[in-house]
């Protein structure tokens, strides 16, 4: 068998330039044709708006592609010098050719660090082919942040296909090995057969390195993701802020592992018959070096939840460190937030467990447990979702901020959990492949339906027939499937919602949990979804909307899906950073705005910002020209003008021009929908009072730099109550503030003491009731909670939508009955 050993230096035959091009050509192939796969990818997916250019998806999608690509190819490229260098030998030819950048040496060992080097170099390669190619996009539509995304592109997929090309190094030499090995046995390689355990096992770290991140995505509540190979993943795809500050620790996890890796290499070398060797190199420094990064690696691994990293259930519990259990729900809070509104969210909670059951017609969980954050920075941090709230049916767990009592989207989010019961599958969802290929519509339509908006003005079915008379209705077939995730959510969330909640009323609720179930519709009802469609779309000829409402539905729903804008974290960070700054600095609230219209010119919420900002300066005239110009801008809705015309009224009422803003107050209620808007600009289009209005200013507006101030309202509040002992209304806007704040015990007494004088305006008389019904709820004041709500129900005007939903939290209070 000594024919099949590598062969001496001294026995390799003359070779020509064309020869030796033609070899280099073929021992490299696999990496020039990675290099061009990441130039073609990177080039092609820029035409899609999201991912044009760098940034945070773009990023993501090259952290799942480069590193497969980059190990694979540095694997198939040993695999290539092997088989050529088998081929050689057969024909009594050179040995196989030396890494490039090796050391010329006599002995025929090939060293582990030459070929994990040359992994690294191609990782390098392939990732500065897809961003350099990706950047021209950047160039063509504009470059969001290019400081923060080549950063973000660096830490992410740069380092990931450093990783990769370490790894496809890794598995090359174990490749080199089995060759070798079988080549001195004279056992035949079949090309074939070794191609596919070449790509198995360069996936095999980078599928299982996802694997360990899916495993920690359900067993606790994390929805973010480090990923050695990827990066950093948000988790959330509606959730335009992203927080990725740990990716610069976990990237020094990453560089030390390399380092611990390279330094391994260092002492190893393959021999020509696949013994791999350790060879000591006489440098005692780079052991140590060695070690060292081992011991980093080891550390910030273990360390990840001190880093951000990851987090485990007890982790996130232990840094609330609040909890309170009644009925069928334990909550983990923040132990910052009120006990008493936690006490009173609990309760609720249950109540919301026993609605959802009867709605559905069957048991749900035994136990449901919901955290409660202080915030969405804080939740976005131990979980990885900020403004977007979540549920995991699996673990009969959601993940809420506070957002006061009735908390908005409890109700929501607890359905998913209840569905969970009826759902098959490891996730506990409709869909394909029991559950793993998710049906958005038929999750989000159920619990839309089951626990609507219960502040909404409109029901599901009139904004369903908004958007279908204003051609806006997206059909069902993209709706019920993944495309759900190529609409905006309002709209997709709607649609759904409105859908599920007919069908559920034609055909019963035993047919919506077997539909959730996964049976078929056909099986179902006797007809598919196209017919069931018509049906619905037919029904909704049947329902009025409101003229008004017509142009807030244009606003809602004609916006594109996040898929569809260009640099949307970037265009939505600098809108909240112009939004916080516009009052207390706004020469940094115009520049955040300078920079957003840069990528957006006609963001309405910027121009709005920009225009609040120019006030608080001081210029008062060019402020007021720049609302005139959103008020006249014919491109927007009527809505959406008369946002510009109430910013403009309030700067008037602001400055004592009490005849303007009242005119202009009064456009802007002929172009408005909605109970809480309309009843806040009648207050303030009504307030003659140069008491009550300074009030007024100070809680609705802001008296100094257009700035709310909280402690000088109430104050003005209670003298004005005082002052006129019969007016109920000041008691009132004590009394729903207090609520807001979650003083419920300061907030009854105030909303009792308005509800028995006179308040003129009916949308506040009402409101009064209202809050008075969520203010006793909270503290088991069932007596009370029971005439405020029969109080609420017999007042004059209430949109149905807002009975509906008052309604329902009068059943889960008891105060129904």
């Amino acid at each position: 068998m000594s024919n099949l050993a590598e062969p001496p230096a001294s026995s390799t035959r003359i070779e020509g330039p064309r020869g030796r091009l033609i070899r280099a050509w073929r021992s490299e192939r696999p990496l020039c044709v990675g290099v061009g796969l990441a130039g073609a990818l990177g080039l092609s997916l820029g035409f899609l708006p999201l991912l044009g250019g760098p940034g945070y998806e773009t990023s993501v999608v090259a952290g799942l592609l480069l590193p497969a690509l980059t190990a694979n190819a540095e694997a198939l490229r040993a695999v290539s010098k092997s088989l050529q260098n088998s081929r050689l030998r057969n024909e009594g030819g050179a040995g196989e050719p030396a890494e490039p950048f090796s050391r010329p040496r006599d002995s025929l060992n090939l060293r582990a660090l030459d070929v994990v080097g040359h992994g690294l170099w191609s990782g390098a390669l392939i990732w500065l082919a897809f961003v350099l190619l990706n950047s021209l996009h950047g160039l063509r539509l504009g470059w969001c942040e290019p400081g923060s995304d080549l950063e973000l592109m660096l830490l992410g997929p740069g380092f990931g296909a450093l990783a990769g090309g370490a790894w496809g190094g890794v598995v090359g030499l174990w490749l080199r090995r089995r060759i070798r090995r079988r080549l001195h046995a004279g056992v035949a390689v079949k090309p074939r057969s070794l191609r596919i355990l070449t790509l198995a096992a360069a996936l095999a770290l980078p599928l299982a390195s996802i694997g360990v991140s899916v495993l920690r995505f359900v067993t606790s509540p994390m929805v973010f993701a480090y990923d050695p190979f990827v990066g950093y993943f948000s988790g959330s795809i509606y959730d335009t802020v992203i927080n990725a500050e740990g990716l610069l620790t976990y990237r020094l996890g990453t560089l030390a592992t390399l380092g611990a890796l390279a330094c391994a290499a260092f002492h190893l070398e393959l021999g020509p018959q696949g013994r791999l060797y350790w060879s000591w190199r006489g440098r005692p420094g780079v052991v140590l070096l060695g070690v060292a990064t081992l011991l980093v690696s080891v550390g910030i691994t273990a360390s990840g939840p001190a880093l951000g990293h990851y987090y485990t259930t007890s982790d996130i519990k232990h840094e609330l460190g609040g909890e309170y259990s009644y009925g069928r729900c334990d909550l983990a809070y923040d132990a910052s937030l009120p006990r008493p509104l936690m006490i009173a969210t609990a309760r609720d909670c249950d109540a919301h467990v026993h609605q959802l059951e009867a709605f559905f017609g069957a048991p749900g969980p035994e136990r449901v447990t919901a955290f409660f954050f202080a915030n969405g920075q804080q939740k976005q941090r131990l979980m990885g979702a900020m403004n977007v709230y979540i549920a995991k049916p699996w673990r009969r767990e959601v993940y809420l901020q506070a957002q006061g009592y009735p908390h908005p989207v409890l109700g929501h989010e607890l359905a998913h959990v209840v569905t969970g019961a009826y759902a098959k599958g490891p996730f506990k969802v409709p869909g394909r492949m029991w559950g793993v290929f998710a049906n958005p519509g038929l999750i989000e339509g159920a619990a839309v339906a089951a626990a609507p908006d219960e502040d909404a003005d409109l029901t599901l079915q009139q904004w369903a027939r908004a958007m279908q008379d204003l051609q806006l209705l997206p059909p069902l077939e993209r709706v019920f499937h993944l495309g759900f995730l190529g609409e905006n959510s309002s709209t997709a969330y709607t649609v759904a919602g409105a859908f599920v909640e007919w069908f559920r009323t034609v055909q019963g609720k035993d047919a919506l949990r077997r539909w959730y179930g996964g049976e078929s519709l056909e099986a179902i009802s006797g007809k598919d979804l196209a017919a069931l469609e018509q049906d619905w779309l037919g029904s909704l000829q049947q329902v009025s909307v409101p003229p008004a409402a017509m142009g807030v539905a244009k606003a809602r729903f004609d916006r594109p899906a996040v898929f569809g804008r260009h640099c949307p974290h970037t265009v939505d960070r600098l809108l909240q950073r112009a939004r916080a700054l516009a009052s207390n600095d706004p020469s940094g609230s115009l520049k955040a705005c300078s920079e957003l219209l840069a990528l957006e010119p006609e963001n309405l919420g910027a121009r709005l910002a920009k225009a609040k900002a120019t006030a608080a300066k001081g210029d008062l005239d060019d402020a007021r020209k720049q609302y005139r110009a959103i008020a006249d801008d014919q491109r927007l809705s009527t809505s959406q003008r008369a946002m510009g015309l109430e910013e403009l009224a309030d700067l008037e009422l602001s400055q004592g021009s009490l005849e303007a803003a009242k005119k202009t107050y009064g456009e802007v209620l002929e172009a408005t929908v909605g109970e809480d808007r309309l009843r806040s600009v009648e207050l303030r289009r009504d307030m003659h009072d140069p008491r009550a209005r300074s009030a007024m200013v100070a809680l609705l507006i802001g008296s100094e730099n257009q700035q709310r101030d909280w402690i000088d309202a109430a104050g003005q509040l209670g003298r004005w109550a005082a002052e006129e002992p019969d007016n109920g209304l000041p008691e009132y806007l004590l009394g729903r503030n207090l609520h807001g704040n979650g003083r419920f015990d300061l907030a009854e007494p105030r909303l009792l003491a308005a509800s028995k004088k006179r308040i003129d305006n009916a949308r506040s008389r009402a409101e009064n009731w209202r809050t008075l019904l969520f203010v006793a709820c909270a503290r088991g004041d069932i007596p009370v909670a029971q005439r405020a709500f029969a109080a609420y129900a017999k007042e004059p005007g209430v949109p149905p939508a807002r009975l509906i939903g008052v309604t329902h939290f009068a059943e889960r209070c008891g105060a129904s009955k």
